[in-house]
């Protein structure tokens, strides 16, 4: 993906009919609680996977507008699957309109820690996933387990990313955040960050 494509789709999902406009005033990212440049960082990693990336798993996808991202960049033969732990179920629901995505989208509504979960994941993916983006769980033990239970599933080359390992500080500070930070620090594997806001890591494996 381009910066380019990106700028247009960023725009796209920000005007999306179902944010008010004041709201879309102070919250440009809502849909995908994420920093743009943060995030554009993760995008031209995961875009210089080679061969192409065609199966990715998210863990943690609030709204679901990140999805509409791991669609274009799979493209129709690839594979996107969202693990989304909406619990309550008002919180955090896939709540944009996936009409346009041609990927094989699929959307698992439960705890990312369960064993049945990753046996479930095992058996939707064709192939050796190419990218996890783990925005789940925020605590130590949390995103560890993600870590450990899914990153085997990654092929040789491919990559695995965190939101939020910025530690930040003042009232901004957000005490879950630590931990993800914590544990992307503590992991001895080649790796790069960007902390312009609350931190996107990536590990390459």
């Amino acid at each position: 993906m381009t910066r380019k494509e990106f700028e247009k789709l960023c725009n796209t999902i920000a005007n999306n009919t179902s944010e008010g406009p004041e709201h879309a005033k102070w919250t440009f990212w809502q849909w995908m609680q994420q920093d743009q440049r943060e995030f554009w960082f993760m995008m031209e990693h995961v875009s210089k996977i080679t061969p192409s990336p065609k199966r990715i798993l998210e863990i943690g996808s609030a709204h679901g507008a990140g999805l509409i991202f791991w669609d274009r960049v799979v493209g129709s033969d690839g594979q996107v699957v969202s693990i989304n732990f909406t619990d309550p179920p008002h919180l955090h629901q896939w709540t944009m309109d996936y009409s346009t995505c041609t990927s094989d989208m699929h959307f698992i509504a439960d705890d990312s820690h369960k064993p049945e979960v990753l046996e479930q994941v095992k058996s939707i993916f064709t192939g050796p996933i190419d990218f996890i983006f783990i925005d789940g769980d925020h605590s130590y033990k949390g995103v560890k387990q993600d870590f450990e239970m899914y990153s085997p599933l990654v092929r040789k080359g491919g990559l695995v990313g965190f939101h939020d390992t910025n530690y930040g500080d003042g009232p901004d500070l957000i005490p879950s955040e630590q931990k993800v930070g914590d544990y992307f620090n503590d992991l001895d594997m080649p790796k790069d960050k960007i902390a312009l806001s609350h931190g996107t890591g990536v590990v390459f494996l």
